[in-house]
């Protein structure tokens, strides 16, 4: 049986043993399955992601002829697209339907939280 460490120590002085001052403490055992399932849902494995629902919609976001010329780069913090473009030309265009794009993609499931788009040349 185990007792508090204090408890411990005590029995340890009766004993002439060293006592134990070590800062750990005995924790409960936990599940691997348990454990798994948090693991799975802090980090969001085997469900989609905000940035693979862009990628599948990406033609239907930009329209044909946009969504061959421009790539999504990556989300900020799951609120800031940063799409890269090849001319200031394109991205002065793609300013103008900035609302528009961003309309579309808080559209999809997912990716309500999508606050801005940044435009980069690249």
């Amino acid at each position: 049986m185990k007792y508090p460490r204090r408890i411990e120590n005590l029995i340890a002085n009766f004993r002439s043993i060293p006592e134990d001052n070590h800062q750990s403490t005995i924790r409960h055992a936990y599940r691997a399955d348990a454990l798994m399932e948090v693991v799975l849902e802090r980090y969001r494995i085997g469900q989609t992601r905000p940035e693979e629902l862009i990628m599948r919609n990406w033609k239907g976001i930009m329209g044909e002829s946009m969504a061959s010329r421009c790539v999504p780069r990556r989300l900020d913090r799951g609120r800031r697209l940063v799409i890269t473009v090849p001319t200031p030309l394109v991205k002065q265009e793609l300013a103008f339907q900035k609302s528009m794009l961003l309309n579309r993609i808080r559209r999809l499931k997912g990716c309500e939280k999508v606050q801005e788009i940044v435009f980069q040349v690249g």
